[in-house]
């Protein structure tokens, strides 16, 4: 048995092979391009971010600092700051003491007038929430127990006052 091939199977077999061999080449390189750089590109602008890695720019979270314009708030000594907040005027912060709810709670009675704030004290089996105002802002400072049942958490909550 003899194999004939095709007069013009070198001239255009071959090229057109090398040509699919070439595309498929091709798009795994895009593939693979967009894989490693059109992915990651994506996603960062599609996750929240919540950390120290940020400059702690407009409408941004902040762990373990307090927010470049923060009211000033009495500020617990010795408590440590989970995350904080700030944009348009309204400011947020959560906070975790180690010492017993009543000591947290007499602070913020005593040192908030200290510092210019009318209070209200609003106590539930739960919590004491401490209803705070001044000229321009207002807002709530919640004292509870935190969910470990050990330590104090400090919840501060300020917004402009309407005009």
């Amino acid at each position: 048995m003899k194999i004939q091939i095709h007069p013009n199977f070198f001239s255009e077999f071959i090229p057109a092979c090398r040509q699919a061999g070439e595309w498929l080449v091709l798009m795994k390189t895009k593939k693979v391009l967009f894989l490693l750089i059109g992915v990651p590109v994506l996603l960062s602008g599609c996750l929240p971010r919540v950390g120290q890695d940020s400059a702690g720019g407009k409408d941004e979270y902040i762990k373990g600092a307090v927010a470049p314009g923060f009211p000033a708030l009495p500020s617990y000594e010795g408590a440590e700051i989970v995350e904080s907040y700030g944009f348009s005027g309204k400011f947020g912060a959560i906070f975790m003491a180690n010492d017993d709810l009543d000591k947290v709670v007499k602070f913020y009675g005593d040192s908030l007038p200290k510092l210019g704030w009318e209070t209200s004290l609003e106590e539930t089996s739960a919590n004491f929430v401490f209803q705070i105002k001044n000229e321009k802002q207002e807002g709530s400072v919640i004292v509870n127990t935190a969910q470990d049942g050990r330590t104090t958490a400090i919840t501060i909550a300020v917004s402009p006052r309407p005009q």
